[in-house]
């Protein structure tokens, strides 16, 4: 592998070839070490992961966890549960629950005292085209079903929620 003349840079492919050799555990180490010298390049530098500038996003637990939280400040008077059909389960336990009733697709927050149901999911989430159609059942049997993506925007939900209430004077 000789350099052409008057070419100061190797060729891509003289760095690719000098590469190969470097990766595959060259057994004619001279050999390898001449290729290298003549191209003036060094051992391939490893990659460095660079961190995230952006921070992670929040999980639809964590999502769901601030929104109760900020709620139960808000609303102490209000009854908000979950209504927990999620998650990894051993087959026995989702064999149990399935018994006792567990329906999937019930949206995952409850507020009974409004008639309102809240499906949480985390800022890039969707819905799943069952969850909407049990979300549909829901609003057919009058109850008020709001999917809100991430906390933001059920707290947001929850205040419009208040403001129909009082404005329809249903609220105590």
């Amino acid at each position: 592998m000789k350099p052409r003349k008057g070419r100061v840079a190797p060729t891509k492919r003289e760095l690719w070839a000098a590469h190969t050799l470097w990766a595959s555990g060259c057994e004619d180490q001279a050999r390898l070490q001449k290729a290298v010298d003549e191209l003036g390049i060094a051992e391939p530098k490893a990659r460095v992961k660079r961190p995230s500038t952006k921070p992670p996003e929040p999980s639809e637990h964590q999502e769901q966890a601030a929104f109760v939280k900020w709620f139960r400040l808000q609303y102490p008077g209000v009854l908000i549960f979950a209504i927990p059909n999620g998650g990894a389960r051993d087959p026995i336990t989702g064999a149990m629950l399935k018994a006792e009733g567990v329906t999937p697709d019930v949206p995952d927050l409850e507020i009974p005292a409004w008639r309102m149901y809240v499906e949480m999911k985390k800022r890039s989430g969707r819905v799943d085209p069952d969850q909407e159609k049990m979300h549909e059942y829901l609003r057919g049997c009058g109850y008020h079903v709001v999917t809100c993506m991430g906390c933001d925007e059920a707290i947001l939900a929850v205040r419009y929620q208040v403001k129909a209430m009082k404005e329809a004077g249903t609220w105590e």
